[in-house]
């Protein structure tokens, strides 16, 4: 069975359970469950952080091109890199995925990674709607 099947898989069942599950202390998770519950949380504020950044960086690029301003060229460059940063960031969070196999934690693990590399791409795209 292909590692990113297993991944998503693995999320995407912790995000139904979580979704019907009561929220965690998560100050005071203690158990892997609720540590797994936590870092999903964080993960996906994480990542809805990243898509209202994307978003706006794309609305902001969606004026007309001017004669000395090319939005759209921008924005379509834009749009290719940020699909290449997620199949990087799939592939990476898989690796972290892998590398702790066999852990309890490796959901754990691959969560904080898909937390740590949303985060980090809305500091980047945060610069580009910097004056």
């Amino acid at each position: 069975m292909p590692l990113r099947f297993v991944l998503l898989t693995t999320l995407f069942i912790a995000s139904g359970v979580l979704a019907a599950a009561p929220k965690p202390d998560c100050a005071n998770a203690s158990t892997t469950p609720e540590m797994t519950q936590c870092a999903a949380l964080d993960a996906d504020a994480a990542e809805a952080k990243l898509n209202t950044t994307y978003k706006q960086l794309i609305k902001d690029l969606s004026q007309p091109d001017t004669e000395t301003e090319k939005y759209s060229e921008t924005r379509q460059k834009l749009q290719i890199a940020q699909r290449a940063w997620i199949k990087f960031r799939d592939a990476d969070c898989e690796a972290i995925y892998q590398a702790n196999i066999g852990g309890t934690l490796r959901g754990l693990a691959a969560l904080g990674c898909k937390r740590n590399r949303a985060e980090q791409r809305t500091r980047e795209l945060q610069n580009y709607l910097q004056p």
